[in-house]
């Protein structure tokens, strides 16, 4: 068995985009043998940053049983349980381990990726399928360059006692051909293990884990691979490689059936496959439904049959505005504006609508000629609406609400979080998920949208999402959490008006690690509004407390009202931590939006002013002893308040700041292929404050303590443009005699790794305790006093 090691710069690689090719293929690198792992030493926010112990639980749909991972170490299982009987775990399966996640031939990298459950449900009232994020590297070539690459995208299945357990279908079950000139494919080949039997399976007749192996069952275990040689191989010019796969729903069609989706590497000439395929989960069998290709620098919309009816550009090579085109029923035909197919107008992105009145498309009903879209034309809030393709009539569908949008941000072509909500039952649209306050649902069905108004009376000041529902709408998974609550997974019986706790998500954080956390809110004066929380910490080390404001990641971000670790870290600290939506939040309007046209970074500023004066007169805080952190833009908002109000704020942390947001625009558009930064420029500041450069062009206006946190690249890649731009602007602040300290991201934190994202908040605490609190002693004068007598 070769062992999993590490990755090169994100988790969950996909095969790398090949280089041109050189003049004649070369000999892949040998695999290292072994490489040792060695991550940060746990610190004191490990326990608080570590992954939750349950993170997915499924309803089976007569809700008669429940399934729910549930993490041991390094080791991910799934438990099964009995409904009618809860006290007794009926099954206990492992799924994946650390190993199995981390890939192998990877640089910068000290802690294990770890293996995480990506979809889990019930296939049929028996059957239990998993969607893991297990890794197979090996080599590939889709050019005469040959190179080591990844893939994701396993499926497990097993039954509710934990019988039958196999491997149902993997990245290297579904392999795309290609035909590569003068490629010598000079690499083993895999054969598929289809059905492979799952090692560890716990069954309640047994003492302990079954554990099959190659010489029992004949076929490789999860994380095995069986190595095959071609000898016709070495001189063929025809490329099989694995596609990263992934589950895209139940198929309604087949009893039992899952559909996938696989996705192909980028290939010379511009395109990547597409495919769209049918999974027994019974029997592992796959029936390919659909296999398209599709332009590599558009960003793709499929419909529920797999097939490729719109697409968007995802480049900044092509100009604005960028319009949705649109395929036909069938995904066929040459492309057309999507205006044209629906006849009216509004279907495209630039940076004068970014932010403004336009349509986007966010999915298709079973029935493909239904469209499924989001649009505020003519109004102030995103809205959900049906559309007819095939005779241009709007559809029966229209959910408005006045106070928010339905959607959350679009980004540049399709929302990454579809609301959409399908009834497994009926294969029809039951509801659609958004954020009020808290995150919630607007249902179709009368039963569902009960079930949601009872469950969010009996779980007061949390997110409630109805996960699954039995067929009759009388038995539902939910799971809530809340600002100060990790959250549970619970049971509720409609009959019964009952609601049961199955499973913590975090225990150890319930215990250790909630502080109090209250919501605020206030008018200005042109009727936009500043909301967010206020999160108090369980012992303060002093009173009144001291307060930090978390600046919003982007410009426009809305604070999630979930459980966010890094809050209750800072909490840890003995802070009030402060989350605020801003003029320019996303989710509450248009006219919110646009009320930080003026130039984000005076806008936000001023919010920031704003609400520490009012809340130091609501609540116990130290108004003078205030700090600012942020991430990204966040991170240049921290550092211009500083600079702007040095005689409010103590000192600010940024992490990854764009300390010059034109230049960092313009490294952007060539080195990054996310086109957002482009089309929302127009918010980041005109030309004139962007060639102003206030913050990295006047440093020597920032007096007060600032510590950088930025991740430098890769060893032995040149140094990031924002890295570099950070590290002068420090140097800068430094030469005045502040207070001015760059540290170095590593590359783990990037990736959200759990030990790395706990040292980093060391590090931030240590900046805190020198900065806000004092602990400087002031001596009288010295006395010498006689001896006593004894």
């Amino acid at each position: 068995m070769i062992r999993r090691l590490l990755l090169l710069a994100c988790p969950l690689v996909l095969v790398a985009q090949d280089a041109p090719p050189p003049a004649a293929p070369a000999a892949p690198a040998a695999a290292p043998a072994e490489q040792i792992l060695r991550p940060p030493e746990p610190g004191r926010f490990a326990e608080l940053f570590r992954r939750f112990r349950t993170e997915q639980a499924a309803l089976s749909p007569d809700g008669s049983h429940i399934a729910y991972s549930v993490r041991e170490g390094e080791e991910l299982f799934v438990i099964t349980l009995d409904l009618d009987h809860p006290e007794t775990i009926k099954a206990r399966v492992k799924v994946i381990d650390d190993d199995a996640a981390t890939p192998m031939l990877a640089a910068n990298q000290r802690e294990k990726t770890p293996g995480n459950i990506l979809w889990l449900g019930w296939a049929t009232p028996n059957r239990v399928v998993v969607q893991t994020n297990e890794v197979h590297t090996r080599i590939s070539a889709t050019t005469t360059d040959a190179k080591w690459s990844s893939w994701t995208g396993t499926v497990l299945g097993f039954d509710a006692d934990g019988g039958n357990a196999r491997k149902l279908a993997s990245p290297e079950d579904l392999v795309e051909v290609t035909f590569v000139p003068g490629a010598n494919n000079p690499f083993s080949t895999r054969r598929p293990s289809l059905a492979s039997p799952i090692a560890g399976v716990w069954t309640p007749d047994q003492q302990a884990p079954v554990t099959a192996t190659e010489s029992e069952t004949g076929l490789a275990l999860p994380g095995e691979e069986t190595e095959t040689t071609d000898p016709a191989a070495t001189a063929d010019p025809t490329v099989v490689q694995p596609r990263s796969l992934r589950i895209f729903d139940l198929d309604p069609k087949t009893t039992g059936g899952l559909r996938l989706v696989a996705d192909g590497a980028p290939r010379e000439n511009g395109v990547r496959s597409l495919s769209f395929h049918s999974l027994n989960a019974l029997t592992g069998k796959l029936v390919d439904l659909n296999d398209t290709q599709v332009q590599s620098n558009q960003s793709t919309l499929i419909d529920r049959q797999g097939r490729a009816r719109l697409s968007i550009p995802n480049t900044t090579v092509a100009t604005f505005p960028f319009r949705y085109e649109y395929f036909g029923a069938e995904g066929r035909n040459r492309g057309k504006p999507l205006d044209d197919a629906v006849g009216f107008t509004g279907f495209s992105v630039s940076p004068s609508n970014y932010f403004g009145e336009r349509a986007i498309p966010l999915g298709f009903d079973e029935d493909p000629n239904i469209l499924y879209y989001a649009a505020n034309l003519g109004r102030d809030t995103y809205g959900l609406y049906s559309l007819n393709l095939a005779t241009k009539q709007r559809g029966a569908l229209t959910l408005e609400n006045p106070a928010y949008d339905l959607i959350g941000p679009p980004g540049a072509g399709f929302p990454p979080q579809a609301p959409l909500v399908f009834d497994r039952f009926t294969h029809k649209l039951a509801g659609v998920r958004f954020q009020a306050n808290y995150r919630t649902a607007v249902w179709l069905r009368p039963e569902l949208q009960g079930a949601q108004a009872e469950l969010e009376k009996a779980l007061p000041g949390r997110s409630v999402e109805l996960l699954d529902w039995d067929e009759k709408a009388n038995r539902f998974l939910v799971v809530a959490e809340g600002p100060a609550d990790p959250g549970a997974f619970y049971v509720y019986r409609r009959d019964a008006a009952k609601l049961t706790e199955i499973v913590r998500r975090a225990p150890w954080v319930d215990a250790n690690h909630v502080h109090t956390t209250l919501p605020f809110g206030f008018a200005l004066a042109d009727g936009t509004k500043l909301t967010g929380f206020i999160t108090a910490p369980a012992t303060p080390r002093m009173k009144p407390i001291p307060m930090i404001v978390l600046c919003p990641e982007e410009p426009w971000d809305r604070v999630s009202p979930g459980f966010q670790r890094d809050v209750h870290a800072l909490a840890g600290m003995g802070f009030a931590v402060v989350q605020f939506n801003g003029r320019g939040a996303w989710g509450l309007g248009r006219k919110q939006r646009e009320a930080i046209t003026t130039g984000y970074d005076l806008t936000q500023v001023e919010d920031v002013v704003t609400i520490v004066t009012a809340l130091a007169q609501r609540f116990q805080v130290n108004p003078k002893r205030v700090a600012l952190l942020g991430r990204g833009h966040g991170g240049f908002i921290a550092l211009r308040a500083l600079q702007m109000f040095p005689d409010l704020f103590r000192c600010a942390v940024a992490l990854e700041p764009p300390v010059d947001i034109g230049d960092w625009l313009a490294n952007m558009k060539w080195t990054e292929e996310n086109v957002e930064p482009q089309l929302t420029r127009a918010w980041l500041g005109n030309e004139a404050r962007l060639k102003a450069a206030p913050l990295a062009r006047q440093p020597e206006a920032v007096t007060k303590p600032v510590l950088v946190l930025s991740y430098p690249g890769l060893d032995g890649t040149p140094r990031r443009p924002i890295y570099l731009a950070a590290r002068r602007f420090v140097e800068d602040v430094a030469k005045r005699g502040v207070a001015a300290e760059l540290a170095d991201l590593h590359n783990d934190y990037v990736q959200g790794l759990p030990a790395a994202r706990a040292e980093v908040f060391d590090r931030i605490e240590a900046f805190l305790n020198e900065h806000i609190y004092d602990y400087k002693v002031k001596l009288r004068d010295l006395k010498i006093l006689p001896d006593k007598k004894p």
